[in-house]
């Protein structure tokens, strides 16, 4: 569980059912300030760019029980980023 003295602000990403179990597989989150500086074209950009930021611990793993205090984001490559952020 992320614990770092103080509510984070983060924005999950909202999978689809068959992406996560509901139960067992951790959620994602990417900090606001980077997921909006996330203007990415091709997977490949997206794959090293996330790379990078989990590098630089800027991307959290979230128990499932906790995503209902995060914000869902709009964003159109969601699917894609999940699909990608799944074989880090």
């Amino acid at each position: 569980m992320l614990d770092c003295g103080r509510e984070p602000v983060f924005h999950h990403l909202r999978s689809t059912e068959h992406d996560f179990s509901p139960i067992f597989s951790p959620v994602y989150a990417i900090t606001s300030r980077n997921l909006r500086n996330l203007h990415i074209q091709r997977s490949e950009e997206l794959t090293g760019h996330l790379k990078k930021m989990k590098e630089k611990n800027e991307i959290f793993k979230i128990h499932p029980i906790q995503r209902s205090r995060y914000l869902q984001i709009k964003e159109k490559n969601v699917k894609l980023i999940f699909k990608k952020i799944k074989v880090l």
